[in-house]
């Protein structure tokens, strides 16, 4: 009996591990204009506001083969 890959994730908030996780945006851009430049972080919401996808939906992209990569058109 061959035992199949296990992925468990740990939750600092809740202090234990869990089977299934749900993947959120950091990001963090630079921005500037004539009068200078900043580093902004962008988090879950705005970054969804961005690419149009949740990370969850843009993981799923990511993952099928192809020469039709779909994650490589959104991108």
């Amino acid at each position: 009996m061959q035992q199949e890959s296990h992925r468990c994730y740990w939750c600092e908030g809740c202090q234990k591990n869990d089977d299934e996780c749900s993947l959120r945006y950091i990001m963090v851009v630079k921005v500037s204009d004539a009068s200078g430049e900043a580093w902004l972080s962008l988090f879950n919401e705005q970054a969804e506001r961005i690419f149009g996808y949740s990370a969850d939906e843009l993981d799923k992209l990511k993952s099928q083969e192809g020469e039709e990569n779909l994650f490589q058109q959104k991108m």
